[in-house]
């Protein structure tokens, strides 16, 4: 029998206390929740054991895959729950871009990547292949079209669109819709033949795509300049991700993360893979689905996987603290007024140790105590509907959990304003530490107490295998925050206490592509650092393709400029670097 976690125990209305045939479609679903949502598994033995079960697989990396399953029909649901080759089943999580504001100028020489453009090394990013994740790309932009005309885009597939006349989705999933380079090329020709893609009201993924593989002149403030990337001469794979979907973005990850190293291997090109995306919900120490989908993949040499930290340092997005046996702490979160979407915290502790929790409203109405490992227990707290898990040793990491989902369930309704008060309660204690995290999205939620900036790197940045780049102000004209680490880019330790970030990058003021067809804007946050260091990568790859993520993870750390506070990328040293051994 598949374990399940809370989000998706949440959903299909599963008690712990029910047997498999006891499943009840909660009628208090979010009303936009569609049928179909996805799910990531840890299974056993081959993917073809799913199959034939009749379980929709989209993409498998290793012993995790991700499945389809449809959340109005229960026998789907039971092939999940009581399939012998399942063992563990995570809802797939909503990942949010990690940009902070509402290519290139001086970056390139804060990193030393214009010289590893010139002669003799010309490391340009030629011949290998730059892969995206996010909301979208501007294919347009005269910075993706090379000296000849022709898109330097080798294909976009857009997730959210339904193929019509003359579309298709690629030939692995059924979703989406799949642009080739050709057809872009034709569209870029064309006055009146465009495609049906677009590249997201924020240009988030432009931004990012230009900052990593942008080929410069373009537009900015009304000059007309040579804005260059990282890897001007890197082609480029775009998946377009949903970005307001209420589930599913982490399952969607890895069918992209799958697709883009499809291609390459196709290809015989080495890939560097972006994702400017996450999101708070998990241990933070690796051991997500997700996570683990991209210590598998990142297996082969010529492949690298590139997450920024993600902007939460300075959010109040985490809590951290300590109990001892019979003590107990009053931890305080802040909801702001008229929140109507569901609010998430995510508790964890060590396995030794049993925690007891009640929540109190802002109205002062407390619930009764949820006990340690009592599994589902929901209730209503002054018109707010609650669902608390507390489960015991989870898959992976055997640390205990306490998963606490806040919401109304009439359409109109809206979560209580105030100062909630979660109390926190010692039973038995051995280590007593503690770590809290609200959902990532939730700008108005946070904590008034215990609130602590490290170990805030947003998932999937915790992986084992993925290269965190933080941000710092990189502009030398800013004398009074030049070198320092911008105050939101997320910081570590992870939970099992990995230095996080890998590297920093330069992530403040930078000027990226933006609308039309050569125009930019400034941009900012651990999102824009982020491709900074894949396009290094890139250029590296151009120099050995066949380098593994561990030795450019290696590279990048020993060649890196270091002070008291982090490890700053230089391109130029890794190169040089690369080239002694």
């Amino acid at each position: 029998m598949a374990v399940l976690d809370p989000g998706l125990k949440f959903l299909i209305g599963q008690n712990d206390n029910q047997s498999n045939t006891a499943i009840q479609i909660p009628t208090n679903q979010p009303e936009d929740l569609k049928q179909d949502v996805n799910v990531l598994v840890h299974f056993s033995g081959t993917v073809d054991k799913l199959k034939s079960s009749g379980l929709v697989v989209t993409s498998v990396a290793g012993d995790i895959a991700a499945i389809k399953i449809n959340l109005k029909d229960k026998k789907d649901i039971e092939k999940l729950i009581n399939h012998p080759n399942i063992k563990y089943a995570e809802l797939a999580r909503v990942l949010f871009s990690e940009s902070n504001n509402d290519v290139f100028d001086d970056v390139l020489t804060e990193v030393n990547a214009n010289e590893v453009h010139e002669t003799p090394l010309n490391l340009t990013g030629k011949n290998v292949i730059i892969g995206l994740i996010d909301t979208g790309i501007n294919y347009f932009h005269s910075c993706f079209i090379d000296k000849a005309g022709s898109s330097r885009i080798l294909s976009i597939w857009d997730q959210n669109l339904v193929p019509e006349a003359n579309e298709k989705s690629p030939s692995s999933y059924d979703y989406g819709v799949e642009y080739t380079q050709s057809q872009i090329n034709d569209a870029l020709k064309s006055s009146e033949d465009k495609l049906r893609h677009i590249p997201g009201a924020d240009y988030h993924g432009t931004s990012v795509a230009a900052i990593a593989a942008g080929s410069g002149q373009v537009k900015f403030n009304g000059r007309l300049g040579n804005y260059t990337g990282m890897a001007p001469n890197a082609n480029i794979i775009f998946v377009a991700c949903p970005n307001n979907e209420v589930i599913g973005d982490s399952a969607i990850t890895l069918d992209a993360l799958t697709y883009i190293l499809s291609q390459a291997e196709e290809l015989g090109r080495p890939i560097v893979i972006n994702l400017s995306r996450g999101d708070n919900i998990g241990a933070h120490d690796g051991t997500s689905l997700l996570e683990r989908a991209i210590d598998n993949l990142m297996s082969k040499p010529g492949r690298a996987f590139v997450k920024s930290a993600g902007n939460s340092a300075d959010k109040k997005k985490h809590a951290k603290g300590s109990l001892t046996t019979n003590s107990t702490e009053k931890i305080i979160f802040t909801i702001s007024p008229g929140i109507k979407a569901s609010d998430i915290i995510d508790f964890w502790y060590k396995g030794s140790d049993r925690f007891s929790v009640q929540i109190q409203s802002p109205k002062g109405s407390i619930s009764k105590i949820i006990t340690p490992g009592s599994g589902e227990q929901s209730f209503e707290l002054d018109g707010n509907s609650i669902s608390v898990y507390s489960l015991l040793n989870q898959p992976f990491n055997q640390k205990n959990r306490i998963f606490i989902k806040i919401y109304v369930s009439s359409p109109d309704g809206k979560v209580t304003s105030g100062d909630w008060i979660l109390h926190t309660i010692g039973d038995n204690v051995v280590d007593g530490q503690f770590d809290i995290w609200i959902e990532n999205n939730l700008s108005g939620m946070i904590f008034k107490s215990h609130n602590n900036e490290n170990s805030t790197i947003t998932i999937p940045g915790t992986a084992k295998k993925a290269i965190t780049v933080g941000s710092y102000y990189g502009k030398k004209e800013d004398k009074n925050n030049f070198g320092r680490i911008s105050p939101s880019s997320s910081l570590g330790p992870t939970l099992d206490r990995r230095n996080k970030p890998d590297i920093y990058a330069p992530g403040e003021q930078i000027i990226s592509a933006s609308n039309g067809v050569s125009r930019c804007k400034y941009v900012n946050g651990t999102s824009m650092a982020a491709p900074v260091v894949t396009g290094a990568i890139a250029c590296m790859l151009g120099l050995n393709p066949t380098l593994s993520q561990e030795k450019i993870r290696e590279c990048l750390i020993n060649s890196a400029r270091k002070d008291s506070s982090m490890l700053k990328l230089d391109l130029k040293e890794s190169t040089e670097h690369l080239s002694m051994r």
